[in-house]
């Protein structure tokens, strides 16, 4: 029993400042792994407003969404910018005639938070394209 206590005070300090440093790492790695999440998060959201606004647009053949716009961009809960990009105008009101191509892009700024005090801010942008659906006369 003599020895094992013996052992016990021999033992140096060495293994805790392994733990210590082996623990940091560990939390350094979790928050880099989740804004790393949250990125991919936030680029699916992005894409799938993309998709949205772009198939909203040529079921209605008109990039003038009004109210929907707002209420499908303001469900993935960030701020983004989206422009439509179109082949031709049938008139003022962005209608677009039947079979032109719609080009929708949304873009969005993300911070991305790094280790203490770094953040970055990060564009993420999506672009989807599709066909209008109407007929103008």
């Amino acid at each position: 029993m003599k020895q094992r206590i013996s052992i016990f005070k021999d033992r140096r300090a060495e293994s805790y400042v392994d733990v210590a440093v082996t623990v940091l790492i560990i939390c350094f790695l979790l928050v880099f792994i989740c804004s790393f999440v949250s990125l991919l998060s936030a680029q699916d959201r992005v894409d799938a407003i993309c998709k949205g606004l772009c198939e909203m647009a040529s079921v209605r053949g008109t990039t003038d969404l009004g109210d929907s716009l707002e209420a499908l961009v303001g469900e993935g809960g960030m701020s983004v910018t989206v422009d439509f990009s179109l082949s031709s105008y049938w008139d003022d009101q962005g209608r677009v005639q039947l079979g032109d191509a719609i080009v929708c892009t949304v873009r969005a700024e993300i911070v991305f938070i790094g280790f203490g005090n770094f953040t970055r801010t990060i564009e993420v942008c999506a672009t989807s394209t599709g066909v209008s659906r109407v007929y103008w006369k």
